[in-house]
C-alpha cells in the first residue's frame, strides 16, 4: 500500500525553495448534513437544511430552540465503530466524548479515501475550543481538590471532566488510537498543535499547516477542527450575547445576508484536510482535490464579541491572503463567506468584500454554507473549506438557503451589488475561491483555493 505522505522525521527539510506548492490529497468530515464529504455536499447543493428543534436537552427556557444537530443514530453508529477508542482513557468512560468522536470520524474518512497507511511522523493542527462547561468543571475540581482535600483518584472522571473535553488531551488520545490501535498512522504525529481562535480556529489551523509545508518543515500535514458545543452552557452564553436566531421554524432560522436574519444557528461537527507538497503528491500518484494558494490572519481587537464595523481588518485578511497567493483580485470567482446570519457580521463582511473588489464584486459568486449547516464554531472553517474545494471541483455554487432580499451596508456600498445565489448554480466558471472566517475577538482568517486542473502555473 502506498502512503498518504512520506517525510523525514523532525526538522527542516533541506533544499526547498520558497515556492513550494501545497495541495489537498484527502479530506473527511461529519456535520448535520451527513456523515462524510459526498453525502454532506450533495445535501448542501440541494439546499437541504440541517436545522431541527434541540433534542439533546430541554431548551424550552432558552429563546433559541433550533440547532443543527448530528443525528443520534449516526452518533450511536460511531460509538460502536470506535468502541476500542474508549480503552485509551486512564479510567473507564461510558461513551466517547463527542469532540473526539467527530474528529475520529473525519480523520478516518480522510484516511479511508486513500485506503492507505500514513507513513512517517507528520504534524497535526486542530482548531478546537474550550467551552463554558470546562470552566464550570475547573471550579468543581478546585473545590474538591483544594477545599475538600480529595486526591485525583477520588475525583470522579465524568463526561464533563476537563481531561475528557480538553483539546490537548484529545490529540494525545487521537494519536494513540491511530498509531497503536489501528496502526493507520504508525509513527504518530511529529507535532500536535491546537489553534483556538473561536470561529476562525480551524481556518487558522489550515493556514498554520499550509505554512509548515510551504516553508519546508514538512511534506505532509493534517489540519482540521472539531466542535461539539450543543450544550446548555454554550446556548446560555450565546443567548446572553443575543447572537442566536430566535426563529422557531426549523429550516428557516439561518439566513445569511437576508434582511430578515436575526442571528446564527448553533451547529456541530468536524473536518480534516490532508495537505501535501505538490511534488510529493505527484511522485506517489496521489489524487489532488485542489491547491491551497495562500492564507492570511489579521486581528482588530475591536470588542470581545463584535467586529470593527469599518470592515478594514476583514478586508486586510482577504487582501493579504491574495497577496500571499500571488493572485490578482480580478481572478477571484467565488467567495465562501463566514456568513453567520447575524446582523453585524453579514453587514461588515459584505462591506469588506464590496470595498476590496469594487466593480469586480458583482461578478463574484457569494456562498454562505451556514445557511444550511449552521455555525459549528471551531469546526466551521475546515468544513466550509472542504465544501469550497468540492464547489471548485464540480463547478457548482451551492444556494444560500432562505436568501430572499438583502439590506444596505452603508450610504456608499450596497450589498445588492453582490451576487448572492438563492438557487444552486451548475456549470459555474469558477477556478479561484476565497474562504473567510471572521471570529469573535477580531480574529480574521482568509484562505485562497484553486481548482486543480493538473500541474500548471497560476493562470
Amino acid at each position: 500500500m502506498s502512503s498518504i505522505c512520506s517525510m523525514s522525521s523532525m526538522g527542516h527539510i533541506s533544499n526547498m525553495s520558497d515556492q513550494r506548492r501545497v495541495v489537498v490529497t484527502s479530506y473527511g468530515l461529519i456535520c448535520p448534513l451527513g456523515n462524510g464529504v459526498d453525502e454532506s455536499f450533495t445535501n448542501l447543493v440541494e439546499g437541504v437544511s440541517g436545522e431541527t428543534f434541540i433534542s439533546r436537552f430541554d431548551a424550552s427556557s432558552f429563546p433559541a430552540k433550533v440547532a443543527c444537530q448530528i443525528r443520534e443514530d449516526i452518533i450511536d453508529e460511531l460509538q460502536t465503530e470506535f468502541v476500542q477508542y474508549k480503552k485509551i482513557f486512564p479510567r473507564e468512560v461510558a461513551t466517547v466524548p463527542l469532540n473526539d468522536l467527530y474528529l475520529l470520524a473525519a480523520l478516518s474518512e480522510a484516511i479511508k479515501i486513500k485506503t492507505t497507511t500514513i507513513k512517517g511522523p507528520i504534524p497535526i493542527v486542530i482548531g478546537a475550543e474550550l467551552s463554558p462547561i470546562d470552566f464550570h468543571w475547573l471550579y468543581s475540581y478546585y473545590t474538591q481538590r483544594v477545599i475538600e482535600k480529595k486526591t485525583d483518584a477520588d475525583i470522579a472522571l465524568d463526561v464533563n471532566s476537563f481531561d475528557l473535553r480538553s483539546p490537548y488531551k484529545m490529540l494525545e488520545r487521537i494519536e494513540q488510537y491511530f498509531s497503536k490501535v489501528t496502526n493507520a498512522i504508525p509513527y504518530g504525529f511529529s507535532e500536535k498543535e491546537v489553534t483556538s481562535l473561536a470561529c476562525a480556529s480551524s481556518t487558522a489551523a489550515i493556514i498554520h499547516a499550509f505554512r509548515k509545508i510551504r516553508r519546508g518543515d514538512a511534506n505532509c500535514a493534517i489540519a482540521g477542527g472539531t466542535f461539539a458545543g450543543i450544550i446548555p452552557h454554550m446556548l446560555m452564553g450565546f443567548s446572553l450575547l443575543d447572537a442566536l436566531s430566535k426563529n422557531l421554524t426549523p429550516g428557516k432560522a439561518s439566513r445569511p445576508f437576508d434582511c430578515k436574519r436575526d442571528g446564527f444557528v448553533l451547529s456541530e461537527g468536524a473536518g480534516v484536510l490532508v495537505l501535501e507538497e505538490l511534488q510529493s503528491a505527484i511522485s506517489r500518484g496521489a489524487t489532488i482535490y485542489g491547491e491551497v494558494m495562500g492564507g492570511a490572519i489579521t486581528a482588530d481587537a475591536f470588542k470581545m464579541s463584535d467586529m470593527d464595523p469599518s470592515g478594514q481588518s476583514q478586508l486586510m485578511a482577504m487582501s493579504n491572503a491574495l497577496d500571499d497567493a500571488k493572485i490578482e483580485k480580478e481572478m477571484v470567482d467565488l467567495i465562501n463567506t463566514h456568513g453567520t446570519s447575524t446582523r453585524i457580521n453579514d453587514q461588515v463582511e459584505s462591506l469588506a468584500i464590496a470595498s476590496l473588489f469594487k466593480e469586480r464584486a458583482a461578478k463574484i459568486f457569494i456562498s454562505a454554507n451556514k445557511s444550511a449547516l449552521g455555525h459549528s464554531i471551531a469546526a466551521c472553517g475546515v468544513i466550509e473549506s472542504i465544501f469550497t474545494l468540492k464547489s471548485l471541483e464540480h463547478s457548482i455554487v451551492p444556494p444560500i438557503v432562505n436568501f430572499e432580499k438583502t439590506d444596505v451596508v452603508s450610504d456608499l456600498v450596497l450589498t445588492s451589488t453582490l451576487n448572492y445565489p438563492a438557487q444552486k448554480i451548475c456549470d459555474a466558471n469558477i477556478s479561484i475561491a476565497l474562504k473567510n472566517s471572521f471570529a469573535f475577538g477580531g480574529s480574521n482568517c482568509s484562505l485562497v483555493f484553486r481548482k486543480w486542473n493538473g500541474n500548471r502555473t497560476v493562470r
